[in-house]
């Protein structure tokens, strides 16, 4: 296939599953009919899984920090006795 700006042969090259041409010369990107589609549901895609994992992970902090004050919080009032493994348990 022809590149249709400068009439180069067109190089074909898989990226994830999608079949991109390109243009060597003129560095032109060509893709063929639903590829266009497929290439905005990845990233969609992608971009979903990195803000579920990144709200989660903040959650997660939230939690562990809660944690740790509560732990404190009972310490401070004596209820909680430190072994020496580090590990607490209640009286």
């Amino acid at each position: 296939m022809k590149c249709p700006t400068c009439s180069t042969t067109l190089v074909m090259a898989d990226r994830q599953g999608i079949e991109i041409d390109y243009c060597p010369d003129c560095r032109g990107v060509w893709l063929d009919r639903g590829e266009l589609d497929k290439i905005i549901e990845e990233t969609v895609t992608s971009s979903s899984r990195m803000s579920a994992a990144r709200t989660f992970n903040k959650f997660a902090a939230t939690v562990r920090t809660a944690i740790v004050h509560l732990l404190s919080t009972v310490h401070a009032k004596g209820a909680l006795k430190t072994t020496n493994h580090g590990l607490a348990r209640f009286r």
